[in-house]
């Protein structure tokens, strides 16, 4: 007896089915927003090539985006110039740099850092730096 009502169950179901159920075989009509919004994508879609084009040249003369640490943002380029260019590196202190950005002279930061020099105590600077092809300048 169970049987036969979950058979005659699911011929019911099957039978009222096109009054319940969802066709999915025709897409909603298109709409002015719709063709707007698809516009607008393809237009965001050719700038993000252009975009990315910029920066493959770019790349090309000045190269890839040093490597950050991540807690004060200082490029490694710029820690390995403090320990070559400073008397006393181990008293270098790094606050803070900007993030990397785009300059004609290459990949430019502002640093913040305290560091030894001589007899004097622990000095603020501030400097600017550019990396060019792996070369950190002042």
């Amino acid at each position: 007896m169970k049987y036969i009502a979950v058979i005659i169950i699911a011929f019911v179901v099957w039978l009222t089915s096109p009054f319940w159920m969802v066709n999915h075989s025709t897409g909603p009509s298109e709409t002015k927003i719709d063709k707007f919004i698809e516009k607008k994508s393809e237009e965001s879609a050719k700038m993000t090539a252009q975009e990315e084009e910029a920066l493959r040249k770019y790349v090309e003369k000045f190269g890839e985006k040093p490597k950050i640490r991540y807690s004060t943002g200082t490029p490694i380029l710029v820690q390995n110039y403090w320990k070559k260019h400073f008397k006393h590196p181990e008293a270098v202190i790094e606050l803070r740099c900007t993030p990397l950005k785009q300059t004609d002279k290459g990949w430019m930061t502002v640093c913040d850092y305290r560091a030894k020099e001589d007899s004097a105590g622990l000095s603020i600077y501030q400097d600017v730096y550019y990396i060019n092809n792996g070369i950190v300048s002042k």
